[in-house]
């Protein structure tokens, strides 16, 4: 028995899993062998895409390895950050420029914005309201060009 993973966006599906790739998961399994998906989307999302395509994995590694769950989408392992640590990195992120952090949970997701961006976005949470209970799996965001990037990951390691 051999065990392999493919990451999800771009490697695995790209405009889809195309047929051939499909045809040749399939057989790896049959003979015996493990598959699974590693992402950076939450689970939810993941297991989601997997139903809605019918599309089986043997295991699933998600938010960037916080999460790991089975087939079936069973938690396996699940480590979350520190509640106390969320809302400052939302501020963090949306003081440099982002107009929103989205913070996973295993279970959810949540889109965390100030209160301009909060117009464009009515189910975004502005950050003045926002508190973590859950602890999170995964906070992302997407800044406006890579300097922004650089800039706010030096700030975030600091």
């Amino acid at each position: 028995m051999k065990i392999i993973a493919s990451d999800y966006d771009g490697t695995l599906n790209r405009s889809g899993i195309s047929d051939s790739v499909r045809k040749a998961i399939d057989m790896w399994r049959e003979h015996g062998n493990i598959f699974g998906i590693v992402t950076g989307r939450g689970i939810g999302n993941v297991l989601s895409v997997m139903r809605r395509d019918n599309f089986k994995s043997d295991f699933f590694v998600a938010n960037n390895g916080s999460v790991v769950a089975d087939t079936s989408g069973n938690i396996l392992f699940c480590h979350t950050g520190d509640t106390s640590v969320t809302c400052d990195v939302c501020r963090l992120i949306l003081a440099h420029g982002c107009g929103a952090a989205c913070v996973n949970y295993v279970d959810s997701e949540v889109f965390v914005c100030s209160s301009d961006f909060a117009k464009k976005h009515e189910d975004y949470v502005l950050i003045d309201s926002f508190s973590d209970d859950k602890g999170f799996t995964q906070i992302s965001t997407v800044c406006s060009d890579d300097s922004a990037s650089e800039r706010l990951t030096a700030v975030i390691n600091d």
